[in-house]
């Protein structure tokens, strides 16, 4: 007789789609609800929020570029925007650039193809060091690498050549 020691389930954050493993002894206590501690803080912050304030019950506001629902109602658009925003305004592209680069690359990684990056960030603006042109939006390990090895790139091919 076997018994399960841990499923697959969704994490119960409403901004959050995450799938983690949640053990058996969780389930019988009724804890390990989330992904992550973040994710259990956020939800008991919007919570608490929701309790003291009636505004944020009858507010249910879309990000007006990504269109996930917003933990903070009064804001035009989520974190996640608001970070890929401020990425923009470095590299002087706009918001819609990237969404724009990220719909030609299929919503992946131009490099390995993934769909999330596994640090769960937004892809990165890729960009050449030395001309400053845009090449495309990649996940953070592709990112590093490739400036890993653009750093490296003589000793590399004196190597291998």
């Amino acid at each position: 007789m076997s018994t399960r020691t841990s499923t697959v389930e969704i994490c119960n954050n409403r901004n959050c789609n995450n799938s983690y493993k949640r053990y058996a002894y969780q389930i019988k206590k009724g804890t390990g609800l989330y992904c992550s501690q973040r994710c259990s803080s956020l939800e008991q912050a919007q919570r608490e929020r929701e309790s003291c304030d009636p505004r944020y019950k009858s507010i249910e506001k879309q990000c007006i570029h990504c269109g996930s629902l917003m933990v903070r109602p009064i804001a035009k658009h989520c974190t996640s925007c608001s970070r890929i925003k401020n990425n923009c305004k470095i590299f002087g592209i706009t918001i819609e650039e990237y969404f724009d680069m990220l719909k030609k690359q299929d919503g992946r990684c131009a490099i390995c193809k993934i769909e999330k990056c596994a640090t769960n960030r937004n892809f990165a603006i890729d960009h050449d060091h030395k001309t400053g042109a845009i090449r495309g939006l990649l996940c953070c390990g592709c990112n590093i690498q490739l400036g890993w090895y653009e750093a490296k790139k003589e000793e590399i091919e004196k190597y291998l050549y």
